[in-house]
């Protein structure tokens, strides 16, 4: 599939585990540092990490503005080899 990040190509760029971000399944990588890699496994849905964001940091500063500003990203865990 055009766009699709496989399973090798995400550990080739330094990915260690997989999750969700609002049900867009992610590469990730880094999770325990900073920067953290975030990655969808199929590059268009990229735009609907954009767009969910945005979204998430105008709540965030309206609802909750003297917390720091995070991804609500779920790690579904470790990439299997």
């Amino acid at each position: 599939m055009m766009g699709f990040i496989s399973r090798k190509e995400a550990i080739s760029l330094g990915c260690t585990h997989q999750g969700r971000y609002y049900g867009v399944p992610l590469w990730l990588g880094n999770i325990h540092g900073e920067p953290v890699t975030m990655m969808a496994k199929w590059s268009p849905l990229e735009v609907v990490i954009e767009l969910n964001s945005y979204i998430e940091m105008l709540l965030s500063d309206l609802f909750f503005p003297d917390r720091p500003k995070v991804f609500q990203v779920l790690v579904t865990g470790k990439i299997v080899k």
